[in-house]
């Protein structure tokens, strides 16, 4: 049961999300907003600033809130490895993939505790059950062969 509740709970997580809940659109857009704010873009101009917020919503519509917030959070400590450059502020796509990461590694986790749901119990025999069964597929084997 207890398994089953989390489960359930990293599911609720997963669906903080903008598309499912205004609440969830407003922490999104508030994280890119913040970002922004920090971080220096590559283009300049109202009208870059507004396309480009739309192009993060955009891309970020069905990724998890708290998602996107802890990509922001490894995206300033420097941690989403060397590939990037951290003194700009992240395309929209990358800021998707990284905050992605984030949501897999909760998928992963709900993933095995599913799998650890259906799980069959591990049966064992006795030894002298083990040698019962064996000497009949023996003598089935030697009964195939004749």
């Amino acid at each position: 049961m207890a398994v089953e509740q989390h489960i359930a709970g990293l599911n609720a997580a997963l669906a903080m999300t903008p598309e499912n809940d205004i609440l969830h659109a407003e922490v999104t857009m508030t994280t890119v907003t913040k970002m922004t704010l920090v971080l220096p873009s590559r283009e300049t101009g109202d009208l870059a600033g507004e396309a480009r917020g739309e192009a993060y919503m955009a891309a970020l519509e069905d990724v998890p809130s708290w998602a996107v917030q802890e990509a922001m959070r490894k995206w300033h400590r420097s941690e989403c490895g060397p590939k990037h450059d951290y003194k700009w502020q992240p395309m929209p796509s990358t800021l998707r993939e990284l905050a992605l990461t984030e949501a897999y590694r909760v998928k992963g986790t709900r993933r095995r505790l599913n799998d650890l749901l259906i799980a069959e119990p591990l049966l064992e025999f006795s030894p002298e059950h083990e040698a019962a069964m064996k000497a009949r597929v023996e003598k089935y084997l030697s009964a195939r062969s004749a």
